[in-house]
């Protein structure tokens, strides 16, 4: 098994399980060492879930920077990612997604969420179906315990950061 997550580069129709970690250069649980660790090992172990179930897996990175250089820095840390937003900060793309959009949460960070999908790739088109979240963990200490306990993806309250 490799030892830091690589995209497999493929954009295929089917059922799809998305990690996306949102953070900051400017927060700092969004810098602790442990952090970047962490997030490292679950990019490699949600990938071989997502093998063994015949999914696709891709990894995001979304950066609340004002400064989008300064995000892509911060981003950098935590190694490969499929896809990558930075900038604009709380008005970022992404975050206007998984945070005040279609999928809201609470706007903080350090955070991840695992969203499944189902990719439609047609006709040079492409989209989502079906896309909701399974997990949001907020804040270090609760994604910490999320991953040490398996990061299950029936996901139990106590693991919450209020």
């Amino acid at each position: 098994m490799a030892t830091s997550y690589r995209p497999d580069g493929t954009l295929a129709s089917g059922g799809e399980t998305a990690l996306i970690y949102v953070g900051s250069s400017q927060c700092v649980w969004s810098n602790a060492p442990e952090l970047v660790t962490l997030v490292g090992n679950l990019k490699l172990e949600l990938q071989a879930r997502a093998r063994a179930e015949q999914r696709g897996f891709v990894a995001v990175g979304i950066a609340r920077d004002m400064v989008a250089a300064n995000g892509l820095a911060h981003l950098r840390k935590f190694g490969a990612f499929d896809e990558v937003t930075s900038g604009r900060s709380w008005a970022n793309i992404g975050l206007l997604k998984y945070i005040y959009g279609d999928m809201p949460g609470r706007a903080a960070t350090p955070q991840v969420l695992v969203v499944s999908r189902t990719v439609h790739a047609e006709g040079g088109h492409y989209g989502f179906r079906d896309e909701r979240v399974l997990v949001r963990v907020i804040g270090l200490e609760a994604i910490k315990a999320w991953i040490l306990a398996g990061s299950p993806l029936d996901m139990n309250a106590s693991f919450l950061d209020s």
